[in-house]
């Protein structure tokens, strides 16, 4: 697995190494210099992270996907997402830059204020919730406990 992230402030970097450390996979920023689509090629999923901004993915991550639109034809996607206080849907935003089956999200459904909580959680770095909200996040709870 390949995670993929663009971060403005650094907090959507820390989700994207933070989980890619957790699941022991490579993590890139799109701003790298770097072979992407050897890297996507090579990969059978796709963590893909990214901030909202104004319920939509940043120009930038929007840019990166058409560039390599044609390496991304079906592969599994994990889409996680970071906001400040309002998504919109912000992971389904990205689906909508794909044509209709060119990809499958294995994990998408993002209420990323408690994701952010949730990951917190799984690493140890802020105070957990008494009610767990990981459990809110089957499959990614799946990913994380292989």
């Amino acid at each position: 697995m390949l995670t993929l992230f663009f971060s403005g402030t650094g907090n959507t970097e820390y989700i994207a190494r933070a989980f890619s450390q957790k699941m022991q996979y490579h993590c890139l920023s799109i701003e790298d210099e770097a072979d992407f689509p050897a890297e996507i090629a090579a990969a059978d999923t796709l963590a893909i992270c990214y901030p909202i901004y104004g319920s939509r993915v940043p120009l930038i991550m929007r840019e990166f996907v058409a560039r390599h639109m044609d390496i991304f034809r079906g592969k599994k996607l994990v889409i996680l997402v970071t906001q400040l206080i309002f998504s919109g849907d912000g992971a389904r935003v990205l689906c909508d830059i794909f044509p209709a089956g060119h990809v499958e999200v294995i994990y998408g459904r993002v209420e990323a204020q408690r994701l952010t909580i949730s990951l917190w959680q799984v690493f140890g770095t802020a105070p957990s919730e008494p009610d767990g909200h990981l459990s809110m996040y089957p499959a990614l709870r799946l990913l994380l406990n292989r």
